[in-house]
């Protein structure tokens, strides 16, 4: 469980495919995890709603680095100070959903 303001976790992962592949990739896990996204400049934005624990996290999704997806879950509303572990939870799952090949 973070504590901060807002609230988040961080992690990043290496692997070897090529810019297409990446995007395709991340485009795939975001679509069977049911989150909607936005990508721009080599970076998606995914939004999680309003749970009972959360006003609602966006996941940062960076592929703009050759061979690195650097990855951030943060929540949306700057005062919520504990993620009661929905930052993590929102990594993990993304993590165990894409397929790097």
């Amino acid at each position: 469980m973070a504590f901060g303001f807002p609230a988040f976790a961080e992690a990043s992962v290496t692997h070897s495919l090529n810019p297409k592949q990446i995007d395709v990739a991340v485009e795939d896990a975001l679509a069977k995890l049911g989150w909607r996204f936005s990508f721009r400049d080599g970076v998606f934005q995914a939004f999680r709603g309003v749970s009972i624990f959360s006003w609602g996290e966006r996941i940062t999704i960076d592929v703009s680095t050759p061979g690195v997806v650097a990855l951030r879950s943060r929540c949306r509303f700057s005062l919520q100070c504990v993620d009661w572990g929905r930052n993590q939870r929102n990594i993990r799952r993304f993590l165990s959903t894409i397929d790097l090949g």
